[in-house]
């Protein structure tokens, strides 16, 4: 086993060797990767779902207002 991991690269072989705070860490920071990308795909999806309803209330008062002027 301890051959094994000196073999790998240091992040790997500490995680290995049964460091749970270093692993600890590891999962914090892949954790924060995942949440950023999923607030950013949210946002994108809001932007866009807001961007049909403007594009909908807009035509809808177009219609309302021509026959008026």
């Amino acid at each position: 086993m301890v051959r094994f991991c000196q073999q790998l690269p240091h992040r790997y072989q500490k995680r290995e060797l049964g460091y749970p705070h270093y692993d600890r860490k590891y999962r914090k920071s892949i954790n924060k990767k995942i949440t950023r990308l999923v607030k950013n795909k949210i946002k994108k999806k809001i932007t866009q779902f807001s961007g049909i309803i403007d594009t909908q209330t807009n035509s809808k008062k177009e219609k309302a207002c021509n026959p008026v002027c």
